[in-house]
C-alpha cells in the first residue's frame, strides 16, 4: 500500500460503477479547482491500482462486503 499524488492517465472504478473512469474526469465532475486537484492523495496497492481517492471515493473492486471477515480500515486525518 502506497500513498501518492495523481499521475497522468490514472483511472479507477468508482464505488457503485461497473466501468472505469479516468481520474481526471472524476475530479472534473466534482468541480474541484486546480489547487484542490493538486492536493488529492491516492492510496494505491502493489499493482498501482487506485484503492481509494482519499476523502472522495473508493474503488469498487476493493469494496468490503458484509461477508468479509479480514480487511484493513484506513482513516485519513488532516491537520488544519
Amino acid at each position: 500500500i502506497t500513498l501518492r499524488t495523481v499521475q497522468n492517465g490514472d483511472k479507477f472504478q468508482p464505488f457503485g460503477m461497473k466501468g472505469f473512469k479516468l481520474l481526471s474526469d472524476f475530479l472534473k465532475d466534482l468541480k474541484l479547482n486546480a489547487f484542490e486537484k493538486k492536493s488529492i492523495k491516492l492510496l494505491v496497492n502493489g499493482n498501482n491500482h487506485i484503492v481509494w481517492v482519499i476523502g472522495y471515493r473508493s474503488d469498487n473492486r476493493y469494496r468490503v462486503s458484509e461477508n468479509e471477515t479480514n480487511y484493513y480500515k484506513f482513516t485519513w486525518l488532516e491537520n488544519k
